[in-house]
C-alpha cells in the first residue's frame, strides 16, 4: 500500500512538476507578449505625442490665420459706410444709380461740402430684394478718402439732418466686431470701434 501510494504520489508530484512547467513557460510567453505590447504602447503614445504637437502647432497657425484675415478684412471696410433708408428704385439699380443717390442724399442735408460722384469708389445695395419690401435695402458706399469718411460718420450734425429724413449711418464692420459690441451692449456697456480698433 505504501508502495501504491509512493507511486501515486511520484507520479501526481512529475504532473505537478509538467503542470508547472507548462505554466512557467505560458508565463513566460504572457510576459514576451506583455512587454511588446508595452512598446508597441510606448511606440503610439509617441505617435500620439506628436500628433498632438503638430495639431497644436497648426491651430496656432489657424489662429494666426484667423488673426490676420480679420485684419484685413476691417482694413478693406476701413472706408465703408452703410446708409440705411437712402430711397431705392423700382426698378434694377446699378453702380451708378447708387453713387447718384448717395451724392443727392448727402448734397441735400451737407452744407459744408458737395459731394460728387468722384468721392466714392463704389456704392451698391446689401442682401437681395424682397417681394413685398416695404423699406429700402441698406446701401454700402465706399469713400475714397479716408478723412472725409470719417468726418461724415463722425459729424452729430450730419446724423441729426439726415435722421430727420429717416436716413441712418453706420460704420461696415465685420461679423465678429458686430458680435462683439452686441455682446458688450447686452451686458451694458457703451462700446464702439474706432478705426481698427
Amino acid at each position: 500500500l505504501i508502495k501504491e501510494m509512493g507511486a501515486s504520489l511520484s507520479a501526481q508530484m512529475t504532473r505537478m512538476s509538467d503542470e508547472v512547467r507548462t505554466m512557467s513557460g505560458n508565463l513566460h510567453t504572457l510576459s514576451s507578449r506583455l512587454d511588446a505590447l508595452n512598446d508597441d504602447l510606448h511606440s503610439k503614445q509617441e505617435q500620439i505625442n506628436d500628433v498632438k504637437s503638430r495639431t497644436d502647432g497648426l491651430e496656432e497657425e489657424v489662429t494666426q490665420l484667423k488673426k490676420q484675415l480679420e485684419y484685413q478684412d476691417i482694413t478693406s471696410r476701413r472706408d465703408n459706410i452703410i446708409f440705411y433708408g437712402v430711397a431705392e428704385a423700382d426698378g434694377k439699380e446699378f453702380e451708378d444709380d447708387c453713387v447718384r443717390y448717395i451724392v443727392k442724399t448727402l448734397n441735400k442735408h451737407d452744407s459744408m461740402k458737395t459731394w460728387t460722384a468722384n468721392d466714392f469708389s463704389c456704392a451698391h445695395r446689401l442682401g437681395k430684394r424682397g417681394v413685398d419690401q416695404t423699406r429700402p435695402r441698406p446701401l454700402l458706399a465706399k469713400l475714397i478718402r479716408s478723412r472725409e469718411k470719417h468726418n461724415l460718420i463722425s459729424s452729430k450734425v450730419m446724423r441729426s439732418r439726415l435722421g430727420k429724413d429717416g436716413i441712418r449711418m453706420n460704420d461696415d464692420l465685420t461679423t465678429k466686431q458686430r458680435t462683439t459690441l452686441n455682446s458688450l451692449r447686452q451686458d451694458g456697456q457703451v462700446a464702439y470701434y474706432r478705426g481698427t480698433r
